[in-house]
């Protein structure tokens, strides 16, 4: 057994003792209390703690139990004795597009300051997410606060048509189902597949959605799924199978048909109240089920407000994201006796996601998401 001298346990007792740190949480933010919330880490130094460049990290020295700490949360909304780990701007890179500032309590804080000195167009733009701003600044203000995703389609104000958009660089113009013109890239190769038919609402049959949406983009305009597989050669609804769930609709106009999801329960309604189609013809909510007004129809009174100038103080958000390019859009409606309907959309982004969403009680939902487009398919028509 090895012994130590006393005089050498003596000064190693007192060299922990002088190096010794003091281990305490790390939290994301200060709250307006003064209080820490959202804890990073526990057993935490501060120099270990306020390394990171992120503004607004904060730390607590106090080693308490965690349910101490969750009484604090609960209780008191934030742990106290809060230590900002940044008291002023020194230092401090809030990253492209962003300064720091001090707000009214001077805490430092960093604030949207996009650089507009090299914009050379200073009129209205249409930007991504289908909404006219009063210039790119305001465009670039809004993309720092909300919508990470949002650019500029074309100069100008946003457009229901395609005949006064100019599109940058090898883009396309498309008007999407809801009449609103996007700068699109069409897809130039489509990998021919065999087992991926669909029948769209024009009566031609395409190989896969990726041709459906090389289509839709060449033209200009939506064109929608009737149902999948080979389009057949039907006189009535007789001659078209749906799957489970779904029934066939028929379009006297047209001559086609189309599978949907038809609900049965009618909510309350109110005699002589109508709705606006988005043909801008105005239905009787008691009319009974009308192929005239399935046809790629919704409710337009209850789709959410797009404003038609904004900028970062009135811009409002018009999808789940803020950034929604519906250039194939699998939909599945029904108006029926009692004026109600169910909407679903398939959405690609332009992260390569796919989002499966719903129109619920006046706004949409997201139900699911996908990074590939057959699940979403999947997803969208087993409902």
């Amino acid at each position: 057994m090895i012994r130590f001298p006393p005089l050498l346990l003596l000064w190693l007792a007192h060299f922990i003792d002088e190096h010794r740190v003091d281990a305490g949480n790390c939290w994301y933010e200060q709250g307006k209390n003064g209080r820490c919330r959202m804890l990073y880490l526990s057993e935490m130094s501060r120099e270990d703690c306020c390394r990171s460049e992120r503004l607004g990290m904060a730390w607590t020295e106090e080693d308490v139990p965690s349910n101490t700490l969750f009484r604090w949360l609960l209780m008191h909304g934030g742990a106290p004795n809060c230590i900002p780990c940044k008291e002023t701007c020194d230092n401090v890179d809030c990253g492209p597009g962003k300064k720091c500032k001090l707000n009214r309590r001077n805490k430092p804080r960093c604030v949207c300051a996009p650089d507009c000195s090299n914009n050379t167009f200073k009129g209205p733009v249409c930007g991504s997410d289908g909404t006219t701003y009063r210039n790119e600044c305001a465009l670039r203000r809004a993309k720092c606060r909300r919508y990470p995703n949002l650019v500029v389609q074309y100069q100008g104000k946003c457009k229901k048509t395609c005949n006064e958009v100019r599109c940058p660089g090898s883009s396309s113009c498309v008007v999407d189902q809801n009449n609103n013109a996007y700068c699109v890239i069409c897809e130039r190769v489509c990998l021919n597949v065999t087992s991926q038919y669909l029948c769209g609402n024009d009566g031609i049959v395409y190989a896969s959605a990726c041709h459906l949406r090389r289509a839709t983009c060449i033209l200009g305009q939506s064109i929608g799924v009737a149902y999948e597989g080979k389009c057949v050669d039907a006189h009535s609804c007789d001659d078209i199978r749906c799957p489970d769930g779904k029934n066939c609709l028929w379009d006297t106009r047209t001559g086609r048909g189309r599978c949907a999801v038809c609900e049965s329960d009618c909510p309350e309604s109110h005699p002589g109240e109508s709705v606006c189609a988005s043909d801008n013809v105005t239905y009787r909510k008691e009319i009974k089920r009308s192929v005239s007004m399935f046809r790629n129809l919704h409710a337009s009174s209850h789709f959410p407000h797009k404003t038609q100038n904004a900028d970062q103080e009135t811009e409002k958000r018009t999808s789940p994201d803020g950034f929604r390019l519906v250039i194939l859009t699998i939909r599945r409606s029904v108006i029926n006796q009692c004026g109600n309907f169910q909407l679903y959309e398939l959405i690609q982004t332009n992260e390569e996601k796919w989002h499966v969403v719903q129109w619920t009680r006046g706004r949409w939902v997201d139900k699911a998401y996908y990074t590939d487009e057959s699940s979403a398919r999947e997803e969208i028509l087993r409902e």
